[in-house]
């Protein structure tokens, strides 16, 4: 009897895999977008990081607003909100510097931040400094111990987030992180592996597989390996030579489609297309499962992968990242997921009358996401359609004359959107009518 049961335990371990990867994003307070997503997708993660906090000069935290609609998206994750030196639209790396490196501020600075994660029932905290002068290091690194120690006592987790880099740096920005020394007493490092190429650089991939592979091996040289999560990108960036502007997958993918180009994928696996002047790199599914492939067959150790951001993925993503976190694989490429519009092409109304129609999508492969609906007038006819969920409703001016119109519907949700043209036929006026028959 206990043989056997020995048996069907073992059996039943090796059945499982031997390492499920922690998952994290960093989802903006400025994206709406975002809480809807995390209604559906918040249990594919382990932690989850709102941006809700900022450092100040005096060593006190200011508070962003934490939105009561996106804690509630994150029941079930590890609520870590990320605390950033962030301070009139860019990062003060000199504030920050002088923050870690007085004894005083630092002790302030600590014990703030520490009673804000008690007193909100956060599970813990994810720092993101940035910009700092490497003449910050061994104070940054002192900071994190003592903010450590501090949310350890109180059994809460620290997170610090880190540049990316293959070797210890000297320059400002990743030369103020030491990660032996962060690694030691964070409960996880997220490193930033991506902006490869950056929005005032030539166009190129954001994060190319060479240089995630030199990253990864850096981290197992520095770094407990099962601490470090290796953040990848979910956005892109749309560029006209070295100016480039971020862009979400659901942005890339509708200026390739208004520009009639094809998307193709480079040699690292990143989405590309150029159109005009201008070129764009961003991620979709197949991006994001070539980069995670090619971590996972050469650094298994890794603890997990973070992502920045929530609101400009593939949705397609979420199912890798699902996989990723309950068995530590990388899932079979399923059919893509998608949706075609249903509703009339073809209405009619008399002039000085209005008619309302339903328009609904035909789900394609499981696409459950939640849609919205615009519609544009293409052949004016002296009226804009109103739009109510997924309806439109068209009031027809009683001067239009009778003829065809075309307006176009447009339905987008989870990152895919489509377009339906809708022809408007205006009949004459009824009292028109009417008077022509007295």
């Amino acid at each position: 009897m206990r043989l056997s049961l020995v048996l069907c335990l073992a059996l039943l371990v090796l059945s499982f895999p031997a390492y499920a990867y922690r998952t994290s994003a960093w989802v903006p307070s400025w994206d709406s977008n975002a809480i809807p997503i995390l209604g559906v997708h918040a249990r594919d993660l382990d932690e989850t990081n709102p941006g809700w906090f900022y450092a100040n000069a005096d060593g006190t935290v200011k508070a962003s607003g934490e939105d009561p609609r996106l804690r509630a998206a994150l029941t079930g994750t590890l609520l870590m909100p990320t605390i950033k030196n962030y301070v009139n639209g860019s990062f003060d790396g000199t504030m920050a510097a002088n923050l870690v490196n007085s004894t005083s501020l630092r002790e302030k600075h600590a014990d703030a931040i520490a009673q804000l994660v008690v007193q909100n029932g956060y599970d813990g905290i994810d720092v993101d400094y940035e910009r700092m002068p490497s003449t910050a290091r061994a104070g940054f690194s002192t900071f994190v111990q003592l903010l450590a120690s501090k949310l350890h006592a109180s059994n809460k987790k620290l997170s610090v987030t880190v540049y990316a880099k293959t070797s210890d740096a000297t320059w400002s920005g990743p030369g103020a992180q030491d990660w032996p020394a962060i690694g030691a007493v964070a409960d996880s490092v997220k490193i930033m592996a991506y902006d490869n190429h950056w929005s005032t650089s030539a166009a190129g991939p954001i994060s190319p597989l060479d240089w995630l592979d030199q990253i990864a091996t850096y981290a197992e040289q520095t770094l407990p390996i099962k601490k470090a999560m290796l953040g990848l990108p979910w956005y892109g960036y749309d560029w006209a030579g070295s100016n480039g502007a971020a862009v979400t997958y659901s942005e890339a993918m509708a200026r390739a489609q208004s520009a009639g180009v094809t998307v193709n994928h480079d040699t690292n696996g990143e989405a590309t297309f150029s159109y005009g002047q201008r070129t764009a790199f961003f991620q979709d599914a197949a991006s994001y499962r070539r980069k995670v492939e090619w971590i996972v067959s050469r650094h298994s150790g890794i603890g997990g992968f973070a992502h920045w951001r929530v609101g400009a993925e593939d949705p397609a993503i979420w199912d890798i990242v699902s996989s990723l976190r309950a068995t530590g694989r990388v899932p079979a490429e399923a059919p893509r997921k998608d949706f075609a519009i249903d509703g009339p092409l073809d209405i009619t109304a008399a002039a000085g009358t209005q008619i309302s129609t339903r328009y609904s999508i035909v789900a394609v492969n499981g696409f459950s996401d939640p849609v919205s609906m615009s519609a544009r007038v293409v052949d004016a006819f002296g009226a804009t359609p109103a739009i109510s969920g997924t309806s439109m409703n068209v009031a027809v001016p009683v001067t239009t004359a009778p003829g065809a119109y075309r307006i176009t519907v447009t339905m987008t949700g989870g990152g895919i959107s489509h377009e339906q043209v809708v022809t408007l036929h205006v009949t004459t006026a009824r009292y028109a009518k009417r008077r022509a028959v007295r």
